[in-house]
């Protein structure tokens, strides 16, 4: 069987099997997603993912799973690529615990907390359980590593904070030693930092959760059980990243390698964690990038990569956790068809605009073997090899996507003023990106019409607007886009020409650096 032979045979069987989906359906209707249950059957968890990020098809298409599966299936816990510790304010949110919807939306770091379809879902939880009995209460959660696994001043002051409540003394000794190291030794500086810093850091770390533990069971006669375990965990990721950066201190040029994988399996140690706290009746949907749920090595950078994906699967029950990927033909980059004799060339062949697709046990003897062959798969902007039949469970497939609407909280609201021309053109040029994994990725700005506008064709959609948009001031050195919420920095020489630029969180702090091509 030839190639093409066996990409037809895939489309011809994908198109008998597929479950059509409606991605214009209003949110009370579920009628398309009524066969899902057949895909989901027993499962507690249930990966749903997305070849890209702020793509308002996947948003969408994972929220209204939830809905389904909550008020057909007696799902419980919705958990979501972001910082666990900082999350907790989503999850007071969604339980009533307070009322302040914009806190809510910007503790679901990264900027994901401010797309349209991610806050709908939040809004749509709290509705739901304001209207039923606390045994049905569905809850949100953050899987993922503080500062993205780069520092551990929030959960170090998280835990601090909780300490204060139940042992003074031991709080004031973490105020005195722990927290000033904390806050000062980060992954983009612990390379540079004295070593006996760096181990007092994570000496001083260990002890944290020593204590913590030691002290288990007065602290919790103290505060409660719940407000112990949250701190608890916090103790513990912080101990991760430390281990973390110690490991990059000792070792720089493995810093990527080390990063990934101590993140990926701190995720799925995160995972088991919720499991536990929510019981033995818990069923989940995780919300997270295809990379991190996949089955098998992932192979974006130049070393195989661990995944979440895998680590649950070595641990959970057979038939306890479906992964479905998310993925398109197209991609937020314009004109960008899948690649010929890829996963998603394949599933285009379906001729269905949007639909699931259970990939176990295919039975069509053609189609199996489609599947069973490494292919290239689309990750962001790249393909990666991928056998598609030990990644996946199922497929979610959109022939279309589009960049989910932006909606900042009022707290994080930008005001554009105006430049002159001579200003805007000192900001046109060429400039390269650190970007999210190491990789350079390229933004393009030029004057037109008056306007300063932007190009980031050559780049993974992670940090700006692949497509052409205009750049509005805030400032002298400050500029943002209507549809994104990463903001730009630009930065001057001694000679008063712009040399570079910053990416910055709408609450502040630059997160990634650019220099201006000469």
């Amino acid at each position: 069987m030839t190639g093409d032979d066996g990409l037809a045979a895939f489309g011809r069987w994908a198109r008998q099997h597929a479950i059509p989906i409606d991605t214009d359906a209003p949110d009370d209707y579920d009628g398309d997603l009524a066969a899902l249950g057949k895909v989901v059957d027993d499962a507690r968890i249930v990966g749903i993912g997305e070849s890209q990020h702020h793509v308002a098809e996947f948003n969408r298409f994972r929220a209204r799973v939830f809905r389904h599966l909550a008020t057909r299936h007696g799902f419980t816990t919705f958990v979501f690529e972001c910082g666990t510790i900082e999350a907790r304010c989503a999850l007071d949110y969604v339980l009533g615990r307070h009322d302040d919807r914009d806190a809510a939306c910007l503790s679901i770091d990264a900027t994901f907390g401010m797309w349209r379809e991610i806050q709908r879902l939040l809004d749509w939880m709290r509705d739901y359980n304001s209207r039923v009995p606390d045994d049905r209460k569905v809850r949100f959660y953050g899987m993922d590593g503080s500062q993205g696994w780069s520092s551990t001043a929030n959960t170090v002051s998280f835990t601090y904070r909780y300490l204060l409540s139940v042992d003074q003394e031991a709080a004031e000794e973490v105020e005195s030693s722990l927290l000033p190291l904390a806050r000062t030794i980060a992954l983009d500086n612990c390379s540079d930092v004295d070593r006996d810093r760096v181990r007092a850091l994570v000496m001083g770390l260990d002890r944290l959760v020593a204590n913590l533990e030691v002290e288990a069971i007065h602290y919790c006669e103290l505060s409660g059980r719940e407000e112990y375990d949250w701190a608890l965990r916090s103790a513990i990721i912080a101990r991760r990243i430390g281990s973390l950066l110690s490991s990059v201190h000792a070792d720089p040029d493995q810093a990527l390698r080390t990063w990934w994988n101590l993140r990926d399996a701190g995720m799925a140690e995160i995972v088991l964690w919720i499991l536990r706290r929510e019981g033995r009746r818990a069923r989940m949907v995780i919300g997270a990038h295809n990379i991190h749920l996949q089955k098998q090595f992932a192979y974006e950078t130049a070393f195989p990569q661990s995944t979440m994906g895998q680590h649950l699967n070595r641990v959970l029950p057979e038939q306890s956790m479906v992964m479905m990927s998310g993925t398109s033909d197209q991609s937020i980059k314009p004109n960008d068809p899948a690649r010929e004799g890829s996963f998603q060339a394949g599933l285009a062949r379906a001729g269905l605009p949007a639909f699931v697709l259970d990939l176990r046990s295919p039975g069509d003897t053609e189609a199996s073997s489609w599947l069973d062959l490494e292919r290239p798969d689309r990750s962001n902007m790249i393909y990666q090899p991928l056998k598609v039949s030990a990644a996946w469970d199922a497929v979610f497939f959109a022939r279309s996507v589009r960049l989910d609407r932006l909606r900042l909280p009022s707290s994080a609201d930008r005001t554009a003023i105006e430049l002159s021309q001579e200003t805007l053109r000192k900001f046109a040029g060429t400039y390269d990106v650190d970007g999210i994994i190491g990789e350079t990725v390229v933004l393009r700005i030029w004057m037109e019409g008056g306007n300063l506008m932007t190009d980031g064709a050559d780049s993974d959609g992670e940090l700006f607007p692949m497509h052409t948009s205009r750049l509005f001031a805030m400032s002298q050195e400050a500029f943002f886009w209507n549809e994104w919420p990463m903001e730009l920095v630009f930065t001057w020489n001694r000679s008063a020409v712009v040399d570079g630029l910053g990416i910055r969180h709408p609450k502040g702090g630059i997160l990634y650096q650019g220099r201006r091509r000469s």
